[in-house]
This record gives C-alpha cells, structure tokens and sequence, in this order.
C-alpha cells in the first residue's frame, strides 16, 4: 500500500459549497450562536476524549441537548418559510437521536482506549484471512450469490436486491467470522481500540455487478468527481471490516480508503453530528413532497434540499456523504486523488477499519463482479445481559407471547 500522504493542508480538505454550481443561492445564510457552538464543542470533546461515568455521561448529555434546542431555536427564528422550520424541527431531532448514542457509547467505556494499536493510529489495518476461513466463507455464501446473480439478470439492482443480511448463511457467517477473527487477534485489537469488550455482530452478503450505478453522479451542472460515493458512517462506536470473497482488481469495485482526511476537516462537534444524520432526515409528507419525493440517501438531488442545506450556517454545513459533492479539479479533489489507498487482491483480503472516522468507499464496479462480506463489530453482552436475554427468551417460549 502506498504512504499516507501529506494532507495537513485543512483548506484542501473542505468542499467548497460555495463555489458549486448546484448549491447556487440567493438567500443568506442563517447565522449561529458561536458562544453556544463553542461550549458544546467543548462539553462533547470532554465526553469523547475522556473516560466519563455513567451519570456524569447523562449530565452532560442534558447539557449538549439544551444547547442544540437553543442554537436551533436561534436558527428557526431566522427561518422565513413554514418548510425551512420543518427541516430544522426535523434536523434538530435526528440530530439529539444521533447525539444519544454517541453519549451511551462514550458511557460505556471502561479505560482508556488503546493508543499504540493501528486503529488507533491510522483508523485501519489491512489483512488476509485464512485459506480455510475463506474456503468456508465462500461454500457458505454460495446459495445466496446464486439468487442475487438470478435478481441481477432480472434487472433487479436495487442494494437490497443484491445483498442479505440475515438468515442461516448470515448466522454461519457470523460464527465462522467470531471464530477467524478471535483467532488472528482482530477482536482483541478492536476491543482495545474502542475501551470495551466486541465482537461480530453482524454481517451483510453483498453481490455488485456493472448494471449497478446507484454510486453515480448526481448533479447535472458538473461532471462526477473522483470521489464519487466517498463517506463516513453515521455512527460512531460501530468499527467495521470489509472481506472480498472473489478476486477484485481496479474494475471490479475495489474498497478505498483515505486515511488522515478526517482528522483534517475543520469540524466543531456539531457540526459532525450534523453532517452524519443529514441525508438521513425522516420526512413528513409534506417535506417529502416539498423535496420531490426524494429517497434520503439522494436527498441532494433535490434543489430545494440543497438552497435548505445552504442556508445552514457555515459553521454547522456538513454531509458525511460528500464524495458526490466534491467539484472535479479542486484543491479537494487533488487531495483525495492523493490520499486514496486501493484495497486490491484475492478473495480473502480484508480490512479492519473505524468507519466513521475513516473516509471510505468500495463496490464502484465497471466489469465482472465483487462478491463481499460487510462485516460490523458490536459490544459483547455483559454476563449479566446475557443472564437476562437467556431468560427472557425462556420465559417467551413458555408464555407465547413477545413484547418485540
């Protein structure tokens, strides 16, 4: 793999939403309580940075979510139409939801996290999995890469159409995974990293074929960048790791990472939590109508969407997803040319990574076909937790009944 490149230069590492053509707007900006902005950038990093008790964790907490009611309160003070306060009534809420399970994740760490340890370090390590785990891995997976393939010749392209992420396969997955990976150290290695015991706790069987093209332009007013599908995952606390089960070269969707990109956007920790949940907003009818129905994920198709967007202030405008939004020839774009490593190889090649803090993408095919595992890290049940799911379990079996 290439050296990380030099990014130190934060200015490179902004898009310039400004200088866009499809983010072009008459109306200003609204404007943003920096006080505010400043302590809950302060309060959140105490929080994130810090081994913080329980309670002290949900002091903090109430304090961040009075914070973000009045810097919102400030904002739809300025709004001056009834669908500009319904996207910050909504954004505001996805954005408190957002901040909750960032806050239990901080809460739950028991001791520092590892900082000698390569997640720590560079948010990813690479890896090769065992020719007998990817010998089973692929007999596993075979049935299901049958049916996307069959969905596929169908026109079924859809993500949903071509990935499952549950039933017996996915189970026995799992199982073979917990087993590869507590084996090669990968699970003590990201335990370490996160401050709490994890484990695997899920995964999604993915096919990707050329007639696939969610991944492509969205904007008619540039060509499509580079960096097209480029991201960082919602949520923080959920490291990740991605496994090819087939061959994948340079036109068959290879996964790409850009270490040192997060680590030089200039972002206050509102402003990231923003930026995580904003194509993310769960639409009342009349927003969705108003954005022309618009599936979330595409939500910058919309025009509109977009004039909202740009009437965030400044200090608070983010999109994780902003690969699709990066103007092709820029200082940004040069950067991540730069700063792009190729996850290339046979089936079995891996990489172990923090998604949310690492800028990602991968299955941008062109020819043939990546068959994939998605793989997710989750805490490992406490004994007691365990005690308590066995029991209820027992008890719904008896009964019948089930509160889910």
């Amino acid at each position: 793999m290439p050296s990380t490149p030099d990014v130190s230069d934060v200015g490179s590492c902004s898009v310039c939403y400004d200088e866009h053509p499809a983010f072009k707007t008459s109306e200003p900006p609204w404007q943003v309580d920096q006080s505010r902005l400043e302590t809950f950038d302060v309060i959140y990093r105490e929080i994130s940075t810090q081994p913080v008790s329980p309670s002290g964790a949900r002091q903090k907490h109430q304090q961040l979510v009075q914070l973000i009611d009045e810097i919102f309160e400030g904002l739809e003070e300025q709004a001056s139409a009834s669908h500009e306060a319904l996207f910050l009534k909504e954004l505001s809420a996805r954005t408190k939801a957002l901040l909750e399970r960032e806050t239990a994740h901080y809460a739950a760490v028991k001791r520092e996290p590892g900082s000698q340890s390569r997640l720590s370090r560079d948010k990813h390590f690479f890896m090769s999995l065992s020719a007998p785990a990817v010998e089973e891995l692929t007999a596993i997976a075979e049935t299901e890469v049958r049916i996307f393939r069959e969905r596929a010749a169908e026109g079924k392209l859809e993500r949903d159409d071509l990935s499952a992420n549950g039933g017996e396969s996915v189970n026995n997955t799992v199982a073979r995974l917990q087993e590869e990976y507590t084996d090669q150290g990968v699970l003590d290695e990201v335990s370490e990293y996160m401050g709490y015991p994890f484990r695997v706790g899920g995964t999604a069987i993915e096919l990707s074929t050329p007639s696939a093209n969610w991944w492509g332009g969205i904007f008619d007013e540039l060509p499509p960048p580079d960096s097209l599908y480029a991201h960082f995952d919602e949520a923080k606390g959920i490291p990740k790791s991605i496994v090819y089960l087939s061959e994948v070269d340079e036109s068959t969707g290879p996964t790409s990472c850009y270490p040192g990109i997060y680590e030089q956007l200039p972002l206050n920790a509102l402003q990231d939590l923003i930026g995580r949940i904003i194509l993310t907003l769960h639409l009342n009818n009349e927003l969705k109508q108003y954005y022309d129905n618009v599936k979330n994920r595409s939500l910058m198709m919309s025009g509109r969407f977009r004039n909202h967007f740009m009437r965030l202030p400044e200090q608070l405008r983010f999109n994780s997803h902003f690969g699709w939004d990066v103007i092709p020839g820029s200082a940004l774009d040069h950067t991540l040319v730069r700063a792009e490593h190729k996850m290339l190889g046979p089936a079995g090649t891996a990489i172990v990574f923090d998604g949310a803090k690492l800028l990602h993408r991968g299955g941008l095919i062109t020819h043939g076909e990546r068959i994939a595992l998605q793989v997710i890290f989750t805490p490992r049940p406490t004994f007691i937790q365990r005690v308590y799911s066995f029991a209820t379990r027992k008890i719904q079996a008896v009964t019948g009944h089930n509160n889910a």
